[in-house]
């Protein structure tokens, strides 16, 4: 039995300190207004904090998993993706770390699908991109297409170079 090398290994999460802020303003002034106005706060203010609460926390539990081995490539984005997917090299027609434009090739960031495929990216604008021989069923229908997006591209595009060595070698 054959042992699987890791090259590359990535956990990513929405860390923007704007991307925070935006959502604690609306909890704050749910919680601040009524209790300016009123001197405490009704059952609809605790549905309103409640609901923005869950939005946070749902963003806040969001991670992005890579993996990249000598067989594949391994992505699982928490809590979307209960278990990792798997893309065996065999049906990978491509990779490469590549700069991209996630508003507008994609629509944004998280798990989205635009024009050029589908992506599961958290932030920045650097990805591998990997091409299929057949469409995979990524998000919302079938892609050739995946952009998976990385804090760390220099040492992404070490491992692809270091998984294309070892492919080579005997």
């Amino acid at each position: 039995m054959q042992s699987t090398t890791v090259y590359f290994r990535e956990t990513q999460r929405f860390n923007q300190p704007w991307l925070w802020i935006l959502l604690a303003l609306p909890l704050v002034a749910a919680i601040a207004i009524p209790l300016a106005t009123e001197g405490s706060l009704r059952l609809d203010d605790f549905i309103g904090v409640g609901l923005t609460a869950a939005v946070i926390l749902l963003l806040r539990l969001m991670k992005l998993e890579t993996r990249l081995d000598s067989t594949g490539i391994t992505v699982r984005f928490f809590p979307f993706h209960l278990k990792p997917r798997f893309f065996s090299l065999d049906n990978i027609a491509s990779m490469e770390v590549t700069t991209y434009k996630p508003l507008q090739d994609y629509g944004g960031w998280g798990l989205r699908v635009g024009a050029k495929g589908a992506a599961f990216n958290t932030s920045g604008k650097n990805g591998m991109l990997v091409g299929f021989h057949e469409a995979q069923w990524l998000v919302l229908g079938k892609q050739k297409n995946l952009m998976i997006g990385t804090q760390q591209p220099e040492a992404l595009s070490k491992a692809l170079e270091e998984l294309k060595h070892a492919a080579v070698s005997p």
